[in-house]
């Protein structure tokens, strides 16, 4: 999957998951091992996949989290934006 489809679909799950959240569906919680697996990707991918910039960067999931919750801790999901 090429950069700009990531990030295309990585938009139209932030519409979803707004969506979802308009609706009322739960949340799915996260797993306290979360913070621990962000910190480590930020240290090996610590520039944005789509500029390069290394500033204000957050690590995002391809597959979104909350439909496969089970790929949250998989570092091949994972993608610094």
């Amino acid at each position: 999957m090429g950069l700009i489809q990531k990030i295309t679909d990585h938009q139209r799950v932030q519409h979803y998951l707004t969506e979802d959240m308009l609706k009322g569906k739960p949340a799915v919680k996260r797993s306290p091992l979360w913070h621990d697996v962000r910190k480590k990707h930020i240290k090996h991918n610590p520039s944005c996949a789509a500029c390069g910039c290394s500033t204000n960067v957050q690590v995002h999931h391809i597959k979104p989290f909350h439909l496969f919750p089970d790929l949250e801790l998989e570092p091949s999901n994972l993608i610094t934006l």
